[in-house]
């Protein structure tokens, strides 16, 4: 396996493990510094699996996987897709915090679609 592939890939698998396991205590504390962590470990995470197939891609890296390769089959396309639903909850929990303190509670004008419904057509009785 080409050094110039394995050794950035295998350093950035380590830096971005090391950062996910020192943000889980801050996550479960619930203390401040857990959603910075989150999003240094997710930034670093996103750049390293990049950077990981952009240099098996460069060095032609895949010909020496030989029965690892299930790692760029299986593993890549769902850190992917985890680190973009990483980004998704991150940015939905920080947009949520800006609209939280902009608008005080109960003046949002928001209907949620229960609320619309109830309010067009009556609550429904469930009766069995």
């Amino acid at each position: 396996m080409p050094a110039t592939f394995a050794y950035p890939a295998a350093f950035g698998d380590l830096l971005a493990a090391v950062l996910a396991v020192v943000a889980i205590p801050f996550v479960v504390a619930e203390a401040t510094a857990g959603k910075p962590l989150v999003w240094l470990f997710n930034v670093i995470g996103s750049l390293d699996v990049l950077a990981a197939v952009v240099l098996a891609n460069a060095y032609d890296a895949g010909p020496y996987l030989g029965a690892a390769y299930w790692i760029p089959a299986f593993w890549v396309p769902a850190l992917l897709v985890t680190h973009y639903l990483t980004f998704v909850v991150l940015w939905r929990d920080r947009t949520a915090g800006r609209i939280k303190t902009a608008i005080p509670a109960g003046e949002s004008g928001v209907v949620y679609p229960a609320a619309r419904h109830e309010a067009t057509f009556g609550a429904k009785k469930h009766t069995r």
